[in-house]
């Protein structure tokens, strides 16, 4: 698009293809890689009838590694494994200290009530998504973007009309 409709952005708002680029947004990244480059690195150094239950881990800035697997019998296994675990993982990151977590995937989510409210961003957040919208050269995306400000717009009215507020507040 042409530099006049870039001229027309208010003072202040970033366009969201930029704000993805932001700092915040990339050392999240940066860590979710590290994550991922350390799981691999740990489970390479397990057998392979453990590392197949060595579903994620978290290291934490304190030098903390959180290792999760899905059940008990796995996490015993594990702890055998803390000095294997410690070499394989040094390689990557500082880890300190190694903590064994079992993870449970959400129980029945169908039996839980469920509410009708939906969370919708701001008005200063929709009018960025609208800015970006007239910034952005492929149409496909504008008019996607303007759909999503009036969808949410929309839903903003809804959650209003009918007094609902979010899960835990109220």
């Amino acid at each position: 698009m042409s530099s006049s409709v870039k001229n027309k952005s208010k003072p202040g708002l970033i366009p969201v293809g930029q704000m993805l680029e932001d700092s915040v947004l990339s050392t999240l990244k940066a860590r979710a890689h590290l994550h991922k480059k350390l799981l691999q690195r740990i489970q390479a150094g397990l057998p392979q009838n453990l590392s197949d239950h060595c579903i994620a881990c978290v290291l934490r800035l304190d030098g903390l590694l959180v290792i999760y697997t899905n059940s008990a019998a796995w996490a015993s296994q594990l702890r055998f494994y803390q000095s294997t675990i410690l070499s394989e993982a040094a390689s990557v990151g500082p880890v300190t200290r190694i903590k064994i977590r079992i993870w449970h995937p959400p129980a029945n989510t169908s039996a839980r009530p469920k509410s009708d409210f939906v969370r919708v961003p701001d008005e200063r957040v929709l009018n960025q998504l609208l800015l970006e919208a007239q910034c952005n050269q492929d149409e496909d995306i504008r008019q996607a973007l303007v759909g999503l400000v009036k969808a949410m717009r929309r839903r903003s009215k809804v959650n209003k009309l009918a007094g609902e507020a979010p899960p835990g507040k109220g």
